[in-house]
């Protein structure tokens, strides 16, 4: 269920500046974009916000639709390990410390929730490393794989924030795991 709240809410988001004109120097989606995507001179001026607005920001349909999809495939496993509130920390934790590394490493203005979904393919491995399940840590060693060779080919993807945010659903996922199980009430069944 949250997972498809996650994607209505980037489609609606998306569809904003079709519906409200933003005034500005260009057309109202680039205006509305440069309201909230990472920029690194704004965010050192103290507009922190758009360490998470980024994440809800997509460049154009395409890498909404390949970002929806991917949150479609990968959300409700993920849910259904850490529960709703696990979920949405590894979700938020993810984005926003895919922002900060970009802050730090890229100096490019940067949009999309692909960060905190490689967080949410992070906390996928803490789960697979915790219950030596080796069959989903190389289906993730392939999909992390495919998705830096498209990167480091494709001009304008932020690896770094893809790098950031794959770290930290990771720690985020292996600390949940590590508090549920000392707790026991994590089930690790797949």
């Amino acid at each position: 269920m949250l997972t498809f709240i996650l994607i209505v809410v980037n489609i609606l988001v998306f569809s904003l500046p079709y519906v409200v004109n933003f005034q500005g120097p260009f057309d109202s989606f680039t205006n509305f974009l440069m309201l909230g995507w990472k920029d690194n001179a704004a965010i050192r001026e103290g507009e922190y916000y758009r360490l998470v607005t980024s994440n809800f920001l997509h460049a154009d349909i395409t890498h909404l639709m390949v970002n929806m999809l991917s949150l479609y495939n990968v959300g409700p496993y993920v849910n259904s390990i850490f529960g709703n509130l696990g979920f949405l920390l590894i979700f938020f934790a993810s984005g926003i410390g895919s922002s900060f590394t970009s802050f730090w490493f890229n100096q490019n203005p940067s949009v999309g929730a692909s960060g905190a979904i490689f967080g949410l393919v992070g906390s996928l491995c803490a789960v697979a490393i915790a219950t030596n399940n080796f069959a989903l840590l190389a289906n993730i060693g392939i999909v992390i794989l495919i998705n830096a060779s498209i990167g480091f080919l494709t001009p304008n993807i932020d690896n770094w924030g893809h790098f950031g945010g794959f770290v930290i659903g990771l720690i985020t996922g292996a600390i949940l795991l590590l508090i549920s199980s000392l707790n026991g009430g994590w089930n690790p069944e797949m």
